[in-house]
Formats: structure tokens, sequence, C-alpha cells
């Protein structure tokens, strides 16, 4: 039945006739709606507005007829997630507009049934252009849309037309009228919005995955680098293989994943991996040209990884030879991971117009979220780790409160009162991390294949509860604490070492102190405090006498002193040296600013 009555004319019209001889030419316009059925019930359009200005001419009940005529559909809103270049991801609705435009002429014979009621019988040909384009707010979305839907191309056919038309005249020179019957150019329209229809009713509702998104639908991975018109080159397909195309997945860091690198990454703003961030893609060479292909990466792990997919043409990466897409992860269940997991991640590659695939599979071990990649081949993703630095911590903000009971400062003002309050500041944090029992050891750097290190690295609540870690774990706590307290910290990593560096000024961040957590532990002066004060009063000129601070303060103000001069004097060792590819000094404030808020689940 759709395919006989496949739209529905209920048009308002105005006619202007006029007579010469037997033959009676006329004008006339038409105004009025269409409502289109579509093979696809989950595409929905409105009654949509039409368009016809002709002319025409009649002969007793014979007659001819010259429309040009416009249509236009418009579906109803999607959501759609689009991602910027940097990363960022945003919901945005958009509606599919369909234009529908040309000129026919039909001939046609009428009967009338009655003095009022008249029946049309027309048949003739259509020349028309259907034009699809998008309309959203976002000119982004529109544009990445329309460059990867394969069947999204404009229509310039001639096609026949039948129809019957039932017309109603209450006044001389107008017509109300219902009309349906056989149009292959309402049919071919109907095709295309049904498919695009068919296609959206397979996508769930899209959502922001930025770090804390549930994970995408295979339709909604959107393609970002590639125009998919359809293939100009036919591709052959023999024996489960694409002829004249060489392919192989491609896999960094040995067939493994940091989940660590992937939330880390997903949460930089500023892409500062030199565009490493994409682990999975395809690596692809061929002596042909004008080849567009569909990807497909599944992982058998669903609730890591759910099936991305989008188009490439070959064309835009033929100069490279790879294609790394924005692969889009289940960052909540990653930072979930208590143990690493083998995934096993299939690659296909589909020629969309016969839906002839290849495809190849590998299995990949997915690091759990204790474990970082330190470096890889000249990368360094060091910065990575500020985003555990969390001020905001529950645990963090208690013991920042226990400074006040060291009596080493009666106040937490960060800089408001000059250099020795920020200091007598600090060691009022070392003294509260040592009566803690806190014992930090530096990090031990695994070195793997192709340059690859990495290491182990707990968050801020383990740590706490375990009162142990290594230097790296330890710095993030400390700058975490004094974060809260208002002063400026840095993670300073000289060769495989960590240490926190926290500056004195906050006005220019040029003056800034190193101190070797390795020593949170030691009681060098706090053992015999009454001694050791005697002992270093040079060293102790510069706490004012008013604040009257007792022995065992100013025994911690040594151990803090002792830590300074140990991770000043590593510092000075590496720049004599001038190898500036071993000294590496993250600003925790400045790294802040290009990572998005973390939480740890």
């Amino acid at each position: 039945m759709k395919l006989i009555f496949n739209y529905i004319f209920l048009l308002f019209i105005f006619c202007v006739k006029f007579s010469i001889a037997q033959i009676r030419p006329y004008l006339h316009g038409n105004v009025g709606f269409i409502h289109l059925i579509t093979p696809s019930d989950t595409f929905k359009t409105k009654n949509s507005p039409n368009y016809t200005l002709g002319l025409g001419g009649t002969i007793r009940n014979f007659g001819c007829e010259l429309n040009v005529y416009q249509s236009k559909y418009k579906s109803n809103s999607f959501n759609y997630q689009y991602v910027t270049p940097d990363l960022h991801y945003s919901v945005e609705t958009y509606k599919q507009v369909f234009t529908r435009r040309g000129i026919d002429v039909t001939v046609y014979y009428h009967r009338s049934l009655s003095s009022k009621f008249v029946l049309w019988c027309k048949a003739g040909v259509s020349y028309y252009q259907f034009k699809p384009s998008i309309e959203t707010k976002d000119n982004n979305v529109r544009d990445e849309i329309q460059s990867f839907e394969t069947y999204w191309k404009q229509y310039n056919k001639f096609l026949p037309i039948g129809t019957l038309r039932l017309s109603y005249s209450p006044i001389r020179y107008t017509n109300i009228y219902i009309e349906g019957g056989y149009d292959l150019t309402m049919f071919k329209a109907g095709v295309l919005i049904g498919n695009v229809g068919k296609a959206h009713s397979t996508k769930k509702k899209q959502e922001n995955n930025a770090a804390y998104a549930k994970p995408t639908t295979a339709s909604s991975q959107p393609n970002q680098t590639t125009k998919t018109d359809n293939n100009n080159t036919k591709l052959k397909f023999r024996k489960g293989k694409f002829k004249g195309i060489e392919w192989e997945p491609i896999n960094i860091t040995n067939n493994q994943i940091y989940s660590t690198f992937l939330v880390a990454t997903n949460l930089n703003k500023k892409i500062k991996v030199n565009g490493a961030e994409n682990r999975l893609g395809f690596k692809i060479n061929s002596n042909q040209k004008d080849i567009v292909l569909k990807w497909e990466i599944e992982c058998s792990n669903k609730t890591l990884l759910n099936t991305q997919t989008g188009f490439i043409n070959y064309n835009d990466i033929k100069d490279i030879g790879t294609f790394k897409p924005n692969i889009l992860w289940n960052y909540t269940e990653l930072k979930k991971m208590s143990s690493s997991s083998n995934i096993v991640i299939t690659y296909r590659l589909i020629d969309p117009n016969t839906g002839n695939k290849v495809e190849k599979t590998q299995s990949i071990l997915v690091k759990y979220f204790n474990e970082w990649l330190v470096s890889e081949d000249i990368r360094n993703y060091q910065s990575m780790f500020t985003i555990l630095v969390n001020e905001k911590n529950s645990e963090v903000e208690k013991i920042s409160r226990k400074v006040l009971d060291t009596k080493m400062v009666d106040a937490i003002r960060g800089y408001k009162k000059g250099t020795t309050d920020v200091s007598l500041q600090v060691a009022s944090v070392w003294r509260v991390l040592n009566e803690m029992d806190f014992e930090f050891k530096q990090p031990i750097i695994n070195s793997l294949e192709n340059l690859v290190k990495n290491t182990s690295v707990k968050s801020i609540d383990k740590v706490i509860k375990a009162k142990t870690g290594n230097t790296i774990e330890g710095a993030i706590l400390f700058s975490s604490i004094l974060k809260k307290m208002g002063i400026h910290s840095a993670l300073i990593f000289m060769s495989d070492k960590c240490y926190l560096g926290y500056y004195t000024d906050e006005k220019t961040n040029s003056a800034i102190n190193i101190l070797d957590l390795t020593l949170i532990s030691n009681n060098t002066f706090i053992s015999n405090p009454k001694q050791s004060v005697q002992d270093n009063k040079a060293e102790l000129a510069d706490i004012p006498k008013a604040l009257k601070l007792s022995d065992l303060n100013k025994a911690y103000y040594l151990e803090y002193l002792n830590a300074i001069s140990e991770g000043n004097k590593a510092y000075q060792e590496i720049k004599n040296k001038s190898d500036v590819n071993q000294l590496n000094i993250l600003d925790i404030d400045s790294l802040k600013k290009e990572f998005e808020t973390f939480k740890m689940e």
C-alpha cells in the first residue's frame, strides 16, 4: 500500500483561468502541505509545506500542466555527541532537513462527479532535485554529520508520476483537493528518509562522554578526519580479502593499554601528549584511489569499550598510511579496575556499498588503575600524575587541619605573611606527616621494550590508608595539602626520582625549595630536640623570637631544612650536568588548569 500511496496532498489552491476558443489555458498556484509516508516508521516528519506554480491548458476533459514546485521536510530532533579536536565532548541536537524541488510535465483526464466535485487522473514525468541538509546551532556538528553519512548526497533524477486527485470547488476558480498516487520522486525521497530514520532508530540517546560518561554505541562514534562519499573505485573482494589493499591493526605499547593513560588524556584539555592519545587504529596501503571504507573496532569487554565505527577516505590518509580515530572508552569503568584484564580487540574494514568485510583480532592487556605510563619513546607523560592532586579530598582536609595543632603557626594564610611564615607552614605539614608515621621511597621505574617506562602510583586515599608509598605518591599527597593551604607546589622529576617543590614567592614563582620526601620518616633532630637546637642555632636564626617555638618544633624545622638541603643538592647536580632531559618541573597549578576535574570513585 505504501508503494502505491506513498504520499497524500492536502492543498489549498488558487487558480486563475482564461479561455481562448475551445482551448482554455490557465495559470495556477498551489500552497499546501504534504504528509510523507516513509518506509521507516521511526523517522517522523511533520506535514511539510509545498509550493507549486504552473501553466496549464484543457480541451474538453483532457489537459496538460507544466509545474514548478518545492517542498521541505524536517525531522524530529536527534541527539549527537560532538568531539572537538581537543577532545571536548558535548551533546548537541540537530534536525535533518530534506528539500525537494523540481519541474514536472503531466497530462490528465478529469471528470465531474457533481456540480462541485471533480475526479482527476494524471500521468507525466518529473525532473527533481532532492537535497539533504542539517539544521543545528553548531556548524561543526552540521559539517561533521554531513561528512560521515554515506547516504548523504544530492539526487537529481527524471522519474514518472501517476496520481489521482479528488477536488472540491466551493467558489469559482478555487479548488480544495486531496491527491494521492504513484510518484517515484516522492517514493525515492521516502526511501532515503526512511533509511536515515532506520539508522537513527538504532541509536541510543548520546550522553556526554567526558570523565564519567557511559559507553558510546556503535553508531555514535563520530569520524573527525574523513569525508565519506560513495566509492568511486569499485572494490574487488576475493577469498576473504580486498584486492589491492594491504592493512594491519595499529596497537601502541606492545599490546598493553594503560587505563590511567586513557583517563588522563581524556581529561587533558590541551592534549599535551603530542597526538599519541589514540591507542588503536589501522595501517593501510593501497595503489587505488578514491577508496572509502567503513571501519569498526569491537571489544570483547563491552563494559570497557562499546563498538566504535566510522569511515576512512583513503585519499585523506594515503600520505601517512595510518588512521587512528578517537576511541571513546568507558572512563568510569576504567577507574574502577582493581586488576589488569585481557581483552580481545577486533578490527574490521567494510565496503559500505557491498557489505564485504575483512577483520583481524588482537589480544591486549588493559593495565589496572595503579599502573601509570611514565614515558614512551621520546614522549614524557609525567604531567599526567597531576590529575591525582586533589585538595578537596576529605582526608587531605583532615590533615591540613592538624597543621594548627602543631603550634608552629597560628593560622593558615598561604603567602600573606612572607617567606618565613610560608616555610613554617610547610614545616608544620612535614611534622604532621612524620607524626602520622608516613614513609616514602623513590619509585621503581620499570623499563620495558620500545623505550616504554611505567610505575605504580596509588590514589591519595590508598596512600593515606597505607601510610607508605613512593615519592610520587608522597609528592601528590603533600601537594594536595599545600594547595589546600594556598601554597603553590610542583612535582619535580630528576632522572627517575621524584621530589616535591614549593614556591616561596606567590607573585613571581621564581624561588623554589625542593624537598627530599624519602626523609619524611627521619628523626635525626627530633630524637633529641634540645641538643639539636643548641647545635644548630645559626640555621634557626630566621625564626622570629616572638613566635616562641618549642624545642620540638624547632627540631622539626631542622628536619624540614635538612630535606630541603638534600633536595636542592640533587637539583644542582642535575643542572650541573646540563642534561635537561633528566629534569622535569611540573607546576601543579598551571597543569591542573589543563585537566578537567578528576574524581576517583
